[in-house]
């Protein structure tokens, strides 16, 4: 803002290093791996550290996780209790008590999610130019494979073009565009 260049810290260590400390706005960075390796708990963790520690605020596209889900996901690590635990209830007094006092702070953070499964590319780019709008500064969508390309409905497999247009929407919002395959 005013011709300064505010830094957008990952908030995780080994992230600020491979990426030169920082999600960097105008780009596309895509993170690959298989199912199940923790790709969703670590941009979950990123949006925790950055909002947080930072202030600063990102949104989450989940196209496969519901919102709940991921809500779990931060408490557990906020409070470093086993996900497995909060899913069953198997928590003291204590515990849920503590649950409760950091879902209250998550709601303060500036973390925002949506968990619409088929929303489509031209939605995800309105999204991403409404959230940079008012002052966004990270997008991750979870996860590329699975964006609805056409109004028709259908799959895209087509993931260059996807792939162009969040990279052309990073660029013309000034935000960095996060997602995962």
């Amino acid at each position: 803002v005013h011709g300064k260049y505010q830094f957008v810290h990952t908030g995780v260590k080994f992230l600020d290093t491979m990426m030169g400390g920082e999600w960097m706005p105008k780009t596309l960075t895509v993170i690959m791996a298989k199912p199940g390796t923790g790709k969703t708990a670590l941009v979950g963790q990123s949006m925790y550290e950055m909002a947080s520690k930072h202030g600063i605020p990102s949104l989450l596209l989940s196209l496969e996780m519901a919102k709940e889900q991921l809500v779990m996901r931060w408490v557990s690590y906020m409070l470093e209790i086993d996900s497995s635990h909060l899913l069953v209830g198997r928590i003291t007094a204590e515990q849920g008590r503590k649950v409760e006092d950091a879902v209250v702070k998550l709601q303060q953070l500036p973390l925002r999610v949506i968990d619409t499964p088929s929303l489509r590319l031209d939605q995800i780019k309105k999204e991403i130019k409404d959230f940079a709008q008012s002052g966004g500064k990270v997008v991750f969508l979870d996860y590329i494979q699975i964006v609805n390309h056409f109004n028709t409905g259908l799959r895209n497999y087509d993931l260059g073009e996807v792939a162009q247009a969040l990279k052309e929407s990073a660029k013309e919002n000034n935000i960095a565009v996060i997602t995962l395959s």
